[in-house]
């Protein structure tokens, strides 16, 4: 990557996936590996954030060449119906329940980031986690509903800006030592510490964000030429994305680890940051605890229309562009329902970490044999580097599957 590439980029669809994958989920597993283990666990997130780089550059290449989207050119795959119809439920189930089961999550990560926000105003009042629960799904299904995809892209960009900002305001104030920092980029498991650092690469490497990504680049781009541009986009975009977990678990380590204090959860950590850093810090917190809830709460229900409705085709427009708001409010109407009504999620969960922990070995599977195929790829397949990283990634995508749907298992009541 020489220094014009760099010097021309453009935030664009490598940007979604900055913004999906860093959410409250992302937030809070970064937060508790830092509180728990210091900087010992950096280089999982270093490993995965590269994986990450390299498996959306495979999406970016096949997607650019095939001239197809990612559901397009896996469904294309099968010639039998009863297979594509078996991969259709597959990517449903585990789209469609698992992100609305997340989306419970994301939402409730932005309304605990607008309670941190703004604790005067909800003192003098009547309002609960309950009403900014109301307040945060209302937004996102009045901005889906009017709103331009194009505008909503742009939205979470600035979001994405806003939040990265925020974390490195966090960062910089605990004065991370950078020593330490640097001793975490070398490959060591603490005790009891495995389960965090697959958690870690599990939270980096979504499956939605590969379809999301895949359905905006064949948007924005569709020429060979803009091949380079494109993974040039994407690895700087999820980099960026990559340094601001990199900053939350290092300023989860020096509030809590280095203060030998413990953390359980994303509230503890608002609680503690005041009286050690001061009220900016806090509100810096509480920003980017906003911003990261918005940009996944916006991103998994987008995620899940483009899947639906490109299985889903129509010829009439206004009817698909009416059916892919549609879904994708219905996935903030599941996830605010879920927080509202305080409707037991483990079931849910359950299930969305085994459909997950299916669609993600599943999904690399089939980017590794594309990206393979002479056929589809022409002069663009793999070179005989880019197939090492691909079956080392393959590999811990089966083993981080399996281990998801262990655990999922494990935590079945």
């Amino acid at each position: 990557m020489n220094l014009s590439k760099i010097t021309s980029y453009r935030p664009g669809p490598g940007m979604l996936v900055s913004a999906a994958f860093i959410g409250p989920g992302t937030v809070a597993t970064a937060s508790i590996a830092g509180a728990s283990y210091g900087y010992a666990l950096l280089w999982a997130l270093v490993f995965a954030t590269i994986a990450t780089i390299i498996l959306q550059s495979f999406v970016t290449r096949i997607t650019i060449v095939s001239g197809q989207t990612l559901v397009s050119a896996i469904l294309s795959s099968f010639s039998t119906k009863p297979a594509k119809i078996a991969v259709i439920l597959l990517l449903f189930s585990a789209l469609l329940i698992g992100n609305a089961a997340y989306e419970a999550g994301n939402i409730g990560g932005a309304a605990l980031g607008l309670e941190e926000l703004l604790p005067i105003a909800l003192a003098n009042s009547s309002l609960s986690i309950l009403s900014e629960t109301n307040l945060i799904a209302l937004f996102l299904i009045i901005l889906l509903w009017v709103g331009k995809i194009e505008r909503i892209t742009q939205f979470l960009i600035a979001l994405v800006v806003i939040m990265s900002i925020s974390f490195l305001i966090i960062f910089f104030i605990t004065k991370p030592n950078i020593l330490s920092l640097f001793g975490g980029l070398v490959p060591s498991i603490p005790d009891d510490a495995i389960f965090t650092a697959i958690a870690l690469i599990g939270t980096t490497i979504v499956p939605y964000n590969l379809f999301l990504h895949a359905s905006n680049v064949h948007k924005k781009w569709n020429h060979i030429d803009q091949l380079e541009i494109a993974k040039t986009e994407s690895a700087i975009s999820i980099g960026i994305g990559g340094l601001v977990s990199i900053a939350i678990l290092a300023s989860a380590a020096n509030i809590f680890f280095t203060n030998n204090i413990s953390m359980d959860n994303l509230g503890e950590m608002a609680i503690q940051i005041e009286p050690l850093f001061g009220s900016f810090a806090s509100s810096a917190l509480a920003i980017g605890l906003l911003a990261a809830g918005l940009t996944s709460a916006l991103t998994a229900p987008l995620a899940t229309a483009y899947i639906v409705t490109e299985v889903w085709k129509s010829e009439n427009q206004k009817l698909q562009a009416i059916r892919f708001k549609s879904i994708a409010i219905a996935i903030i109407l599941v996830g605010a329902s879920v927080n509202i009504f305080n409707i037991d999620t483990i079931q849910i969960i359950f299930f969305a970490q085994v459909a997950n922990g299916i669609l993600l070995p599943f999904v690399a599977v089939f980017l590794v044999k594309l990206s393979m195929n002479k056929k589809i790829m022409g002069e663009y397949v793999n070179s005989n580097i880019q197939n090492i990283a691909a079956f080392a990634i393959l590999f811990v995508s089966i083993a981080l599957g399996l281990r998801t749907i262990l655990r999922a298992f494990e935590i079945m009541p």
